[in-house]
């Protein structure tokens, strides 16, 4: 007898109490689970909440907008000088291509335009067929001239769209210009001729 009696103290000493506490633990366990629910589910902490991400992602998009404005001003930069090199180095290619032409270049040019007395050239006439049916345009040659002043080369730079005026322009060089001054070495020099309707 007093062993069950001693038996049930222990079952109600140790185990009773385990159940006790066990049951309460689940209660709290469930009451803390409904309380973090409750709280969460709130509108003033789905705000807080929401606010939060919010300002996170309004951070992180501020940071990327920064990096990209980074970038964009270090590419206007080097764009900037970039194009400021392209410029200089145009404009180099421009003065380059001024000091090409020589002197004596430049007198033959003076001499086409009729700016050399004692050289009267004889210019390329429009065409009467050509100025009937209205072709207009500007066609550009080089002239090559030897060293016994005589014009051995004229070839189209740009055609005026008609060959017709083209060729006017050749032939009338070739056939007319006669007893140029000899230059000291064969030289190019380039030439415009405009067929404008008056």
């Amino acid at each position: 007898m007093k062993k069950y009696l001693i038996i049930s103290m222990i079952i109600h000493i140790l185990i009773v109490p385990a159940i006790v506490y066990s049951v309460l633990n689940k209660d709290f366990d469930e009451q803390y689970y409904d309380f973090e629910v409750t709280v969460d589910t709130s509108n003033f902490n789905s705000e807080v909440v929401i606010s939060e991400k919010s300002m996170a992602k309004a951070e992180v998009r501020k940071k990327n907008v920064e990096d990209d404005m980074d970038d964009l001003e270090i590419e206007e930069e080097k764009n900037g000088i970039n194009l400021e090199q392209k410029k200089k180095k145009n404009d180099k290619g421009k003065d380059s291509n001024k000091e090409i032409l020589s002197k004596e270049q430049k007198y033959y040019i003076d001499i086409i335009n009729g700016k050399v007395s004692g050289y009267k050239l004889t210019m390329p006439k429009y065409p009467p067929v050509a100025k009937k049916w209205g072709y207009t345009g500007t066609t550009i040659v080089d002239i090559t001239i030897d060293t016994f002043g005589n014009v051995v080369d004229v070839k189209v730079k740009k055609s005026s769209g008609y060959s017709i005026l083209d060729r006017t322009v050749v032939s009338t060089i070739i056939n007319k210009w006669k007893n140029l001054p000899k230059p000291n070495e064969k030289i190019v020099v380039s030439k415009a001729f405009e067929f404008e309707i008056d």
